[in-house]
């Protein structure tokens, strides 16, 4: 059975002790010697590759299915893009970082965390925010692109570049409540398109998305992402 690993930041930020532990074969688990295991933890995040089964180790173990995570990817022609606009953003200050942090906070009540008791809402607000903070100082992701109206922040798009494979992550997409569908999504995409086209040698985009919204996988299929590179399933162990 793998083991449990610390998520030393997650547990200085939410204040609980919490762990991850990544399950590749569902039949070789040990759930006696996780239960032992998980009374170290106040919170542990169990990732699978296979949907586990609720008469089995589910009850036995306590887990909650907290999200469904499907990563479909995209190959860009960059000759379709290099015309196009874009800008792509390490600095906000004022309204327009007033906006995002904003934007941020609205779109985490789809997060699993808004939706576990240790967490709640208020916590993930604040997680969310920091996710804008970590692409101005390329901590996790490496930028943002923002779409406007009336010189107002009404959506924002992060992303991560990994040169090195040359993969594009795409992190983090918000648009306001009050301009959801307007083509805000599509203005932004197509900037972070054009960006890749234009200023890397990436032509690979992988998008993770959570399952339990349904436009958001529609939206993809929109925008071209046409392969399924693997879904995961997101549990949650919080000891009673």
């Amino acid at each position: 059975m793998s083991q449990i690993i610390e998520m030393t930041w997650d547990s200085a930020f939410f204040n609980k002790k919490v762990g991850k532990i990544l399950m590749d074969n569902t039949e070789s688990f040990d759930y006696n010697k996780f239960l032992i295991e998980a009374r170290k933890y106040d919170l542990i995040y169990l990732i699978s590759n296979n949907q586990l089964l609720p008469n089995n180790l589910v009850s036995k173990a306590n887990l909650d299915l907290m999200d469904t995570i499907l990563t479909m990817s995209k190959k860009i022609n960059k000759d379709d893009y290099l015309s196009s606009n874009y800008r792509f953003l390490n600095e906000l200050e004022g309204d327009d970082l007033t906006r995002s942090y904003q934007i941020a906070e609205e779109i985490s009540v789809v997060s699993r965390f808004s939706r576990e008791k240790l967490v709640g809402k208020e916590i993930t607000k604040k997680l969310y925010r920091i996710w804008v903070d970590n692409a101005l100082n390329k901590s996790y992701s490496d930028g943002l692109f923002l779409e406007k109206i009336d010189n107002k922040v009404v959506g924002i798009h992060l992303l991560k570049l990994d040169l090195i494979n040359q993969i594009c992550f795409f992190t983090l997409t918000g648009v306001s409540s009050l301009m959801k569908g307007k083509g805000i999504g599509n203005n932004l995409w197509n900037q972070s398109f054009a960006y890749l086209a234009n200023e890397t040698n990436i032509d690979l985009i992988k998008s993770p998305f959570s399952l339990n919204n349904l436009h958001s996988f529609n939206f993809h299929l929109k925008m071209g992402f046409d392969k399924i590179e693997e879904v995961k399933y997101i549990y949650h162990f919080r000891k009673e």
